[in-house]
């Protein structure tokens, strides 16, 4: 999802964001061992389009904060996509906690802020089929 809006030359970060399509800054009982990723992408620019993300992911919150993860780093992926986004990283494990965020790209505004970290945490992991 992409909106507009009158921002500096570093583009707003990304908010909204969801796992498997829950909101929250805690999000619990996650089950699928490959979860789903969305934000919500803002552009200064009229008519912009969303050209890429890059989504950290860590079992320690203050790694996030030197723009690290130990489980997952999608370094930038070219993409339009903002929902949906499947997790690409290290196994998860079952009744664990984690953080994550994101920064996007748009045609042109170019790179976004780091989105605000996010927690959420696993229940019972269920393989993908």
């Amino acid at each position: 999802m992409m909106t507009s809006s009158n921002s500096s030359v570093q583009e707003q970060a990304p908010d909204g964001m969801t796992i498997e399509f829950l909101q929250g800054p805690d999000v619990t009982g996650i089950t699928h061992s490959t979860p789903a990723f969305g934000w919500v992408v803002h552009s200064s620019q009229a008519n912009d389009t969303v050209t890429g993300y890059r989504i950290l992911l860590s079992s320690d919150p203050a790694l996030l904060v030197r723009d690290e993860a130990d489980l997952w780093d999608s370094e930038k992926v070219l993409s339009s996509a903002s929902q949906n986004v499947a997790y690409g990283g290290k196994p998860l494990v079952s009744n664990q906690s984690y953080s994550w965020q994101v920064k996007t790209w748009t045609a042109l505004g170019g790179e976004s802020n780091w989105s605000q970290p996010m927690r959420f945490t696993t229940g019972d992991l269920q393989s993908e089929y």
